[in-house]
């Protein structure tokens, strides 16, 4: 008789502050190869990446996931997350989430990726968010494993803005980063997808 797969929960992360690249969140939607998600883009510097990087590898290592893939003689040295080094454009983390979910009464909701800015404070949901903006992202990470790869998947949940680029325009925003993912806290609930008991 097969193992019950084990089930890991979601871990909160709020990553170091980074530049945008690509920002395609609430109501502009990233339908790349037929998909339909919300999706950010950024680059990191190497410090931050490999900070990251050691973070994102120690919740695979601690997850029932990579217990079970070891106890049955598989390997788990080498988990795939979207945390890349590429030679021309350095360390890039791309994070996604989907435009819709289903809530636990089989109702359909809009997805919402919630804004703050530098100082914490909420930001409109529709904010444009251009190349070249300094942001870091609140992402929920979790622990998976398909019949050809393993690693962490990363759920985006929120971006707070430090500097925001608009069309034709600097920095907005002042305030310094924020690595504390409760700074995105909301009484709010009905906005997100909560079908996976996180905490928001």
């Amino acid at each position: 008789m097969a193992k019950e797969k084990p089930l890991d929960k979601i871990t909160d992360v709020m990553t170091p502050m980074g530049t945008s690249v690509f920002v395609k969140i609430n109501g502009v939607i990233d339908d790349f190869a037929g998909g339909r998600k919300y999706t950010v883009t950024m680059h990191l510097d190497d410090a931050d990446a490999e900070a990251l990087k050691e973070k994102l590898v120690k919740i695979w290592e601690s997850s029932n996931t990579c217990k079970q893939r070891e106890e049955n003689g598989k390997e788990t040295d080498r988990p795939t997350f979207t945390l890349t080094k590429k030679k021309d454009y350095g360390w890039q983390l791309k994070a996604s989430t989907q435009v819709e979910f289903t809530d636990k009464d089989g109702n359909t909701h809009e997805n919402v990726v919630r804004l703050v800015d530098g100082d914490k404070k909420p930001m409109d949901e529709k904010t444009a968010i251009w190349n070249g903006s300094k942001i870091a992202l609140w992402i929920g990470v979790r622990p998976y494993e398909t019949a050809m790869m393993y690693g962490v998947s990363l759920k985006l949940k929120g971006i707070q803005v430090i500097d925001l680029v608009t069309s034709g325009a600097g920095g907005a925003f002042g305030g310094s980063a924020s690595d504390d993912v409760g700074s995105y806290g909301s009484s709010m609930s009905d906005t997100f997808d909560t079908s996976e008991d996180i905490p928001f």
